[in-house]
């Protein structure tokens, strides 16, 4: 019987190759796995999309030392949405004067309760600062009125 000699570099070499080859057959089968997974997932999952004037609240996890998070309110709001610069990015505030922030829509859920009044200035009062032609008909009789409608101006003082 003849013994083969082993060397230490052709062992090395052996163990090498078993293990790109190992890894090799390891990323082709995890990529078949991610892919399964993503269809599954996709099938499932509904775009969630928030408009500019909805009202939503904001996770906010706060961890204080020798508090049980479980009673801890994670969720600050409502916030309104003051824009949306992307699909998954929003804009937030919570009072007129208040400062805006830009955080991830994995970070808000919508608001259902009573809605506040919202702060944001709609496309009809923009259309609104035009002058306004009404007919008020009283007693059979036409009479004109005309009045000018402004969002933004002051009544004079008296």
């Amino acid at each position: 019987m003849k013994r083969k000699s082993h060397t230490y570099d052709g062992y090395a070499g052996k163990v090498r190759e078993h293990l790109l080859d190992a890894y090799a057959e390891t990323r082709v089968s995890l990529k078949r796995t991610a892919q399964t997974q993503k269809k599954y997932y996709d099938l499932k999952v509904k775009p969630t999309v928030f408009e500019k004037g909805s009202w939503v609240y904001y996770f906010h996890p706060r961890y204080y030392q020798g508090k049980q998070d479980k009673w801890i309110r994670k969720y600050l709001g409502p916030y309104l949405v003051v824009d949306t610069p992307s699909q998954v990015n929003v804009t937030l505030q919570a009072r007129p004067k208040g400062k805006k922030f830009s955080v991830h829509i994995d970070k808000v859920k919508p608001f259902y309760d009573k809605t506040p009044k919202s702060w944001l200035r709609t496309e009809d009062e923009d259309t609104r600062q035009t002058e306004v032609k009404r007919r008020i008909i009283e007693d059979g009789s036409t009479v004109q009125i005309r009045m000018t409608v402004r969002t933004n101006s002051r009544p004079k003082k008296s």
